[in-house]
This record gives C-alpha cells, sequence and structure tokens, in this order.
C-alpha cells in the first residue's frame, strides 16, 4: 500500500448563535451590540468567519424636558416666626423630533439658546422633581 491524498481537508468556520441585542445605550439615541463565538476556526482554505460582532444605532420613545422659569415666591405662611414661602416651575414638553432644524440637534444641545433648563427624559417619565424645588 501507498499513501495518498495526504493533504488536510478543508475545515469550514463554525460560529455560535448571535447574542441578544443588548438595551439602547444611551436611551434616547444610542448603540446597540451583540456578538457569537468562535467555535472552531477556519483551516486548511475552508469557509472562513463572518464577525463576531455587530452594532447599530436604535432610538427609543424620548421627549425633550425643559422647566419654565421660576415662578414668583408665594406669600410667607407666617407673619413672624419664620414662615415659609415657595415657587415653583413648570414642566414643558418638547415633542422630540428626530431633527431640530434638520440637524439632528436634541433639545440639551440647541439649550445653548433657551433661557429655561433642559433635558432628555423616557417618554412618560416627569420632569424630575427635583429640578422643581
Amino acid at each position: 500500500t501507498q499513501a495518498c491524498n495526504t493533504i488536510n481537508c478543508p475545515v469550514d468556520c463554525e460560529m455560535g448563535e448571535w447574542t441578544d441585542w443588548s438595551t439602547c445605550e444611551p436611551f434616547c439615541l444610542g448603540t446597540q451590540n451583540r456578538s457569537r463565538s468562535l467555535d472552531k476556526p477556519a483551516a486548511y482554505g475552508g469557509i472562513s468567519c463572518g464577525e463576531q460582532a455587530e452594532d447599530r444605532t436604535c432610538t427609543n420613545f424620548c421627549m425633550d424636558c425643559q422647566l419654565s422659569q421660576w415662578a414668583e415666591w408665594s406669600a410667607c405662611t407666617q407673619t413672624c416666626s419664620s414662615g415659609k414661602r415657595m415657587r415653583i416651575r413648570n414642566e414643558i414638553y418638547k415633542e422630540r423630533g428626530r431633527f431640530v432644524n434638520n440637524t439632528g440637534i436634541s433639545l440639551l444641545q440647541d439649550a445653548v439658546a433657551s433661557t429655561a433648563l433642559g433635558y432628555e427624559k423616557k417618554m412618560g417619565v416627569k420632569c424630575d422633581p427635583a429640578h422643581q424645588r
């Protein structure tokens, strides 16, 4: 007998299943990623492996929250002996357009022209109460 065809046979790459997409970070307009394992690398001219990781942009339903200027102080609760008075800000919800003036700028970025405090929030979440005192 005599050995023949002694070259190695091609080995195709084998990859695991994709993981689920990660959560969108930051929440309103961000990036998601997923990955998969490399179970067996290609060898001897076999079919090569594809990408092990992927990224994609993501968006969620968000609004821009803006707080009005401070209201006037209320009347004092006492005429003497340390009364209290308060003032508030009103919530102003700005619809989150995909773009502000067709530039993709959020209220946070556009706040330079605004005199009121603004920040992003998830749809259905009230403006941060800490900003209202």
